[in-house]
Parts: structure tokens; sequence; C-alpha cells
């Protein structure tokens, strides 16, 4: 991708949805990303493309720790962009659908994955650091959208309301842990319920169009680079 001069190596990390497993054809945002860096910076991006179509962040995580293959991606990688976590949740769908989920609110199954995702990325951020040895990298680690506005399998799970009151819960939930983590360990979340669903979180946006794909890839780009400047 993009111009000649100088280079850096770009490893992306995703699950289905940025693999591009459900968009009919269209052009997922990891490589929309690479692209518009390339278009922001001038620089030649080397695009590893590491997403998958499946997987959870236990399992990436496990991945990073033992895999010789990701783990030499990781130790040349200028920018690592991870984007994962929502199959994570699908123990709290179950149990939010179901009824038991538990809590005043009845969100706590949400926060228990919510704690694990954390530990997760907590611990891929520690071996992306020891992997880089102190030299600059720029991490995104991508948030979740509010998908219970719009995806038609959770609105017929939860109903049309849910989207307007705990998916709005839990979309800040999973933004919060995100940039949590990601300020630990000097890196950057990306906020794509802002992105895609308004600052109220209550805007439905279909993620699997390229719109949306396009719309995630330039959040990513306007976060910047500065860690490598």
């Amino acid at each position: 991708m993009s111009s000649g001069g100088p280079s850096w190596t770009y490893v992306a990390f995703g699950d289905s949805w940025p693999y591009g497993a459900h968009c009919n054809g269209c052009r997922p945002f990891p490589a929309l990303y690479g692209e518009g860096l390339a278009a922001a910076t001038g620089r030649h991006i080397d695009f590893v493309n590491r997403t998958t179509n499946g997987g959870t962040a236990q399992g990436l995580l496990a991945d990073i720790k033992s895999s010789k293959p990701i783990r030499d991606d990781l130790a040349r990688s200028d920018i690592v962009m991870i984007a994962i976590g929502g199959n994570d949740y699908g123990p709290a769908f179950d149990a939010a659908a179901a009824g038991t989920c538990g809590g005043a609110d009845k969100l706590d199954c949400f926060r228990t994955v919510a704690e694990t995702l954390r530990t997760s990325f907590d611990g891929m951020l520690s071996e992306i650091e020891q992997l880089r040895q102190g030299r600059p990298t720029a991490i995104r680690l991508i948030a979740t959208s509010n998908e219970f506005l719009a995806d038609p399998d959770l609105i017929a799970a939860f109903g049309a309301d849910f989207g307007k009151t705990s998916g709005v819960a839990v979309t800040k939930m999973n933004r919060d842990l995100a940039c949590e983590v990601a300020a630990a360990h000097n890196a950057k979340c990306v906020d794509l319920g802002l992105a895609l669903n308004g600052p109220d979180l209550l805007k439905p946006q279909d993620v699997n169009t390229q719109d949306a794909m396009q719309a995630v890839a330039d959040a990513i780009v306007a976060s910047g680079v500065d860690e490598l400047r």
C-alpha cells in the first residue's frame, strides 16, 4: 500500500467482522485503514492481515503467547490493530436472552465478560510490549459499537428497546474497558460507538456495509500515529 519512501509494518488482528465474513463482498476496514494510513502519512504500509473468520480475545491472547509466526509478525510491527472480543460475549447473550443475566439492571453477565476481556486485552498488550522491546509502536484497540440497534438477530433475541437502554450500557462498558487498558499501555482505543452510533449511541448502524467499514477505517486513521513520530 502506498507511495515510495520509508515504510511501516502494520499487523491487523480481528474476528469475523473485520475479516469481512458478513458484509457480502465489501472491503473490510483493516485493509481500508492501511490504505488511509498510507495516504495520510505518505508512508508505504506493509499490511499483514491476521484477521480470522471467528475466534475470541482469549484465543487471540493464547495465539500471541504461543504462535511463533504471530510473535515474529508482532516483533517487526510498527502498528498493531486489534478488533476482537464480540464473540466473547456469546455466553452473556445467551444468559440475557434466557433472563438469567443477574444484577438489578440484568447486566451482570456482561460485566463478567467485560472483566475477562480486560484481562485478555491487558495480556495481549503486555506481550506486544515485550516483543517490541521498547521500539516505538502504535497500538490501536477497537471498541465495539451498539449493534443491538440494527442487528436483526440481536433485535430478535432481546427486543427493539434493548439497544436504546441496556445496549447503550453494554457499549459503554466495552468502550471503557478497552480505553482503560489502552491507556495503561500507552496505546489508544478507538470508540466505534461514537463513530457509528453518535454521541448518545442511539443511531442504528448496520456494521456490515461498505459505508460502515469506511467509517471505521476513517476513525482509526483519525487516531493518528503520534507514537511513531
